[in-house]
């Protein structure tokens, strides 16, 4: 998926339109992450449907501080979905939230922030960074000297009321 990205916007001015549905947004020390939903999650980008297009005609992105997200995988299970426990939230609205929940977000991504790390290496069993130790690499959670190179991406979303930076890891993307 990065690779994708990063060859469409080489080849095009064109903004990146992305529809990921299934978002859970959660506050964690004073931060809101947004995570998808590990069984139910769809991302679709410059989809050609007449949604896409009418969403790119009515886009402007605001100047202003705007926000940052990280994208984490979670489970939830297709009745959330069927129920309509998942809401579809602004940006703006997003980083108001005091609560935790699950959220779908709108937005188009208009960047590509490559001047941060794109990888690290983590625990194969619980996706946390690892410490060096010595030739190999040890986990203070799970005491695992298993480690894998994950990647991440940072992207810059707009959905016509604000923009935000958004995380979305490797199993994400």
């Amino acid at each position: 998926m990065v690779e994708m990205l990063l060859t469409y916007k080489l080849t095009t001015s064109d903004p990146i339109v992305m529809l990921l549905q299934c978002c859970k947004a959660r506050k964690y020390q004073g931060h809101v992450h947004v995570s998808n939903m590990f069984n139910t999650t769809k991302v679709i980008l410059n989809g050609d449907e007449e949604e896409f297009a009418d969403f790119k005609s009515r886009m402007a992105l605001r100047t202003g501080q705007g926000l940052s997200f990280t994208i984490t995988s979670d489970t939830s299970n297709d009745a959330d979905i069927a129920m309509g426990q998942q809401d579809l939230i602004t940006i703006e609205a997003l980083g108001k939230l005091q609560e935790d929940g699950k959220h779908w977000v709108y937005g188009e991504i208009v960047a590509i922030d490559s001047y941060k790390d794109w990888s690290y290496v983590s625990c194969i069993g619980c996706n946390r960074k690892v410490s060096p130790n010595g030739d190999s690499f040890w986990c203070v959670s799970c005491s695992s000297n298993d480690a894998v190179l994950r990647y991440k991406v940072n992207v810059r979303v707009v959905d016509g009321t604000t923009h935000a930076s958004f995380l979305l890891w490797d199993r994400e993307v």
